[in-house]
């Protein structure tokens, strides 16, 4: 059936009519907006573990319960007695209940369920019609009919039962109480609507308390071979459930349409498959209802209804038989009276909200991503109206307990209005977002409703009311704390630049490397200028890793704003569930650089020939020398203009062609070093052609 940090806000309202007037459970969409982003899974442990769900039975340990023959039985009638109730978890065993008032009422109504149905296709027959197999149980009114997994000690049986109330499943009286057999109530009972070949689309249930009557559990009587189950959900909720009822005419039943599905599992059958038949009643006691055919072990508790327009009223359920026949235990007046009151021991007087089948896809998600769809059932199992708006907050659970323990995904609100043992389903339009911390796993996604209601802890959507997730989480590389001290900065300075590399995803990261880099605008490209590195070491999922660098800002950089990025796997070595936020920016104003080289004092020139070679060394910088400009004068008073750039610091010589031999003409120099930002140092020592040097 069953179809992160991020908490969202919504509302809706709807109201609608009672369950039992509805083709089909309403639903309503509610739509969110962000509220906050900051959840991680819990850690805690508490118990299940994440798995896919499989049924708590083994269902090749049971065999058909035999069909009782009631030929075995001393035919002397039997009084109906008191009615006898078994509590599975507590072992109390109590006869007697409060006879619930049926105001002249013949039948309870039942209701269809939420999904899709069918109809029963059927002729008017006289007598029986022979067993035909159900093509999809799923459908309603198929689905309100239960296969039943029974153990009576150390005995396994299969029977069948039908729901008469999202809670109740009537019976046999053989299927509670082993009568002559272990004369002792079942030790466990689980209740699969709509079982096909291993499994049913809507789960299962168990069963919490069990009924009949003393006129079966100690007179072993046929006429009262009839049982009612209280179940520990209200698995109806999800299939629908028939409505029951008495008739004192007895050409009621010889003279109208009766259908009884159920679970054959003797052979030829194996109580895989729903089977049906259909047909009128061949004799009419004051208890039991006969048809002229033969039935299986397995079909024990199956309900024979009759249609009237679009209602369905269970009147009896299958009991006994032999080769010639079958008969079923009718219901009387008196067990209607009882059947009505442990339904109405069982249900609040005051709302009851039960939270109920939550189903999400897909069913393996990412982590940090969205859900693609989400929605589940809110029940009213009650026999009061409410209505009002209903906060809501879905989790992320290590396991089926959901509880405020566990991760929250999401808030939201709906208003509806409920009748008695109605149902809406709410679907979310904005489903929620896994948190991105969420290491690989199985998960199971619940919701927790927060009303005062009759039952608080059917608020939450344990167990089989949760869904299963498988997540895929991963490693996820951010930069968190970027910072530059100082935070305004000289070209052709240092500056410590600082950040922390935190895996925010919920996996391991292997080794990476962090990559500082200067841009003049606020995108980070292939054209942004490289500081500096550092390795990163491995980081599990939720560690962080701080990180400290002195870099130099370039000196040619210009003053003014500028950005520095902090780019996290920048090698791209580790595979991440979000490789778009491995970059952190920081704004940063440079000042340009401004303090020129020191003055050359030790320029030499030698005559070679005609040619004059001169020499010097190299100065003192703050950022370093990049070059020397070579300036030529024609006098001692001559300025100079630049005669030739030499690039590199380590180049101090260079030779002038041609300047010397001529006496009449002379010829002056000096050499001036340029620095990484262009700064240019003031004018050397002057030399000439005559060797010797000359003042500036």
């Amino acid at each position: 059936m069953h179809r992160a940090p991020f908490l969202v806000a919504l509302s809706v309202t709807v109201s609608f009519a009672p369950a039992a007037s509805l083709p089909w459970i309403p639903s309503v969409t509610v739509t969110s907006s962000p509220l906050l982003a900051s959840a991680v899974p819990a850690s805690s442990p508490r118990e299940g573990a994440p798995g896919v769900r499989q049924l708590p039975i083994d269902p090749s340990r049971y065999v058909p319960m035999p069909l009782p023959d009631p030929r075995t039985r001393a035919p002397a009638p039997v009084a109906l007695g008191e009615p006898v109730s078994y509590d599975l978890r507590t072992g109390e065993v109590w006869v007697g209940a409060a006879p619930f008032p049926s105001a002249g009422e013949e039948r309870f109504p039942g209701s269809p369920g939420p999904g899709p149905s069918t109809t029963e296709t059927w002729s008017e027959v006289r007598n029986f019609s022979d067993l035909e197999i159900v093509e999809d149980p799923s459908l309603y009114p198929w689905c309100v009919n239960v296969r039943l997994f029974m153990q009576f000690g150390s005995s396994f049986y299969v029977g069948s039962g039908v729901l008469i109330d999202p809670l109740h499943v009537l019976t046999a009286g053989h299927c509670v109480f082993d009568y002559g057999g272990t004369n002792d109530w079942a030790d466990d009972i689980v209740v699969i609507p709509a079982y096909e070949n291993g499994g049913g689309p809507f789960g299962w249930a168990r069963a919490a308390s069990l009924h009949s009557w003393t006129g079966w559990t100690q007179s072993g009587s046929f006429d009262h071979d009839m049982g009612v189950i209280d179940l520990d959900r209200p698995i109806g909720a999800l299939t629908g459930w028939h409505g029951f009822g008495y008739n004192n005419n007895n050409s009621f039943f010889t003279g109208n349409t009766f259908h009884n599905p159920g679970y054959p599992a003797e052979s030829p059958y194996n109580g895989e498959y729903l089977y049906y038949w259909y047909g009128s009643f061949d004799w009419v006691g004051t208890y039991q209802l006969t048809f002229f055919k033969t039935a299986y072990g397995g079909q024990s508790g199956s309900g024979a209804y009759h249609i009237n327009g679009g209602d369905r009223t269970v009147y009896a359920v299958l009991s006994n038989g032999w080769a010639l026949w079958t008969n079923d235990v009718r219901i009387t007046e008196a067990k209607f009276t009882h059947i009505a009151g442990f339904i109405a021991e069982d249900t609040p007087s005051s709302f009851d909200l039960v939270a109920m089948d939550v189903n999400a896809s897909p069913s393996s998600v990412t982590a940090g991503t969205s859900l693609a769809s989400m929605d589940y059932l809110v029940h009213n199992y009650s026999s009061a109206s409410w209505g009002g708006s209903v906060p809501v907050r879905v989790y992320l659970s290590t396991n089926d307990d959901v509880s405020t323990a566990d991760t929250p995904l999401q808030d939201h609100s709906f208003s509806c209005t409920f009748s008695p043992k109605s149902s809406v389903r709410v679907v979310l339009s904005t489903p929620p977002v896994i948190p991105i911390g969420t290491p690989s796993g199985g998960y199971w996604i619940g919701v927790i409703l927060n009303v005062d209601d009759a039952n608080l802890p059917n608020n939450e959507s344990d167990g089989q009311e949760a869904t299963y997730v498988w997540v895929n989480g991963g490693p996820d590389l951010v930069v968190q704390g970027a910072s530059a001290d100082p935070a305004s900065i000289v070209a052709g300075t240092s500056a410590v630049l600082g950040c922390t590399v935190r895996n925010q995803g919920g996996n391991g990261a292997g080794s990476s490397v962090l990559r500082y880099y200067l841009s003049a605008d606020a995108t980070y490209d292939a054209g942004d200028t490289f500081l500096g590195s550092d390795a990163v070491g491995p980081l599990p999922g939720g560690d962080s890793s701080p990180l400290s660098e002195v870099v130099t800002i370039p000196a040619p950089t210009q003053g003014g704003s500028w950005y520095l990025f902090f780019v996290a796997d920048a090698t791209n070595v580790v595979p991440e569930l979000n490789e778009a936020n491995n970059v952190a920016s920081l704004p940063v104003t440079i000042s340009p650089e401004n303090v020129p080289p020191a003055a050359i004092t030790t320029m030499q020139a030698n005559v070679a020939g005609v040619d004059l070679v001169l020499s010097w060394t190299q100065p003192w910088d703050n950022v370093g020398v990049v070059g020397y400009w070579i300036y030529h004068h024609a006098s001692v008073h001559d300025p100079g203009i630049p005669f030739v750039y030499l690039g590199g610091a380590s180049v101090l010589t260079y030779t002038v062609s041609g300047v010397c031999g001529d006496p009449a003409v002379h010829h002056f120099f000096d050499v001036r070093a340029r620095d990484a930002a262009g700064n240019i140092a003031p004018p050397s020592n002057w030399v000439g052609e005559f060797d010797f040097p000359l003042g500036p």
